[in-house]
């Protein structure tokens, strides 16, 4: 009789045991899906970054393109301004001129502001790769 319930005890001791060793794994089971959500969540936060550079770059080659059309159409009113016969029409290639100058202007402060996007966001995107790597 002191056999088995020495042998139940033994038999307790390693249920015991076993019961622990699942308590483990499952903590260590969980502590894996935590950080491969992390993993992930990164992974799409850097996604949504190199995508905003991207949209962004399109943005900075669009008013470039405005800019340029602008700085076109400086010269051309110019080199009307030669040609212009009456008051009224050297007045009003001023204006367009003085209009395309303000558009340059701000197109400029665009820009800017589209490049230091671009900047920031790449900087994020690569603080998180660090983060991964």
């Amino acid at each position: 009789m002191n056999d088995e319930m020495n042998q139940l005890i033994d038999l307790q001791e390693i249920d015991t045991e076993l019961a622990g060793f699942d308590r483990e794994i499952s903590e260590h089971e969980q502590e894996i899906n935590n950080r491969q959500q992390s993993i992930s969540e990164k992974e799409n936060a850097i996604a949504a970054c190199r995508d905003r550079v991207t949209e962004l770059e399109q943005k900075r080659r669009t008013i470039e393109i405005e800019n340029e059309d602008a700085v076109a159409r400086i010269k051309d009113r110019q080199n009307k301004m030669m040609q212009v016969q009456t008051s009224r029409e050297h007045q009003a290639l001023l204006k367009e001129i003085e209009d395309n100058k303000r558009l340059i202007k701000e197109s400029e402060e665009q820009l800017l502001d589209t490049m230091e996007a671009m900047e920031q966001a790449n900087k994020k995107a690569t603080e998180l790769e660090n983060l991964l790597a």
